[in-house]
């Protein structure tokens, strides 16, 4: 027969057994299971009500109080900055070789105020047809130099639309510079100009576009941008 030992300060009753001594006896080992968490709870009640007397009696309330809600305060806009921040990203694309119009508007010496109008297919670095770009450019001579010896550089605000369909778009503006008497920009040198905006999956998109042109007349576009 096997016999459990109850550890509390009752009397003990002695009896030799050999070499055992046995104290006072419990039937099964469940009781004395039971009987240890009981006497666990009860020491943590009184552990817990005497921090609790200690905190109120040496510590003012209300600068607890005003610390707690601090915290929390904290935490609440900790938790709504908490946001992903976004990394800035470069697309590129190739614009095939562009339809253009000119309309002339103003002076015929300097072609202040003259217009061209752009569209080419757009395509990623695959050669893949990924939509179309649209412009729309005017033409803005700057006067360097004097009165006596004037020189025109040729100076053209534009506005670039990349539409990929489905409404996602891309809008750029900026100013290209141009040699004087030439209608296309320099190969080679990159001209960049601001990313708008965009719509659809592209809302909410900003950076700059940098645009080249090639030897053989088409364009690469390279978008350095972030969206928020």
């Amino acid at each position: 027969m096997v016999f459990f030992c109850k550890r509390i300060s009752a009397t003990v009753c002695k009896k030799e057994l050999g070499s055992v001594i046995l104290y006072r006896l419990y039937d099964h080992p469940h009781d004395l299971f039971y009987h240890n968490i009981k006497l666990a709870f009860v020491w943590g009640v009184q552990l817990f009500i005497f921090v609790w007397l200690f905190i109120v009696r040496c510590v003012n309330f209300n600068l607890m109080r005003n610390l707690f809600l601090l915290v929390i305060a904290s935490l609440f806009i900790l938790s709504c900055q908490n946001k992903p921040v976004s990394k800035w990203e470069t697309l590129k694309f190739i614009q095939e070789k562009p339809v253009l119009t000119h309309i002339n508007l103003g002076d015929t010496a300097h072609g202040h105020g003259d217009a061209m109008a752009f569209e080419s297919v757009l395509k990623d670095t695959t050669g893949k047809v990924v939509g179309e770009e649209l412009g729309w450019v005017i033409t803005v001579d700057i006067l360097e130099g004097d009165s006596t010896s004037p020189q025109y550089a040729r100076e053209r605000i534009a506005s670039l639309v990349f539409n990929f369909g489905n409404e996602d778009e891309i809008v750029c503006q900026g100013m290209f510079s141009y040699n004087k008497g030439e209608k296309l920009i320099k190969p080679g040198a990159g001209q960049t100009s601001v990313i708008v905006g965009g719509t659809g999956k592209y809302k909410g998109i900003r950076g700059q576009l940098t645009t080249t042109r090639n030897d053989d007349g088409t364009y690469l576009h390279v978008l350095e941008m972030k969206q928020d």
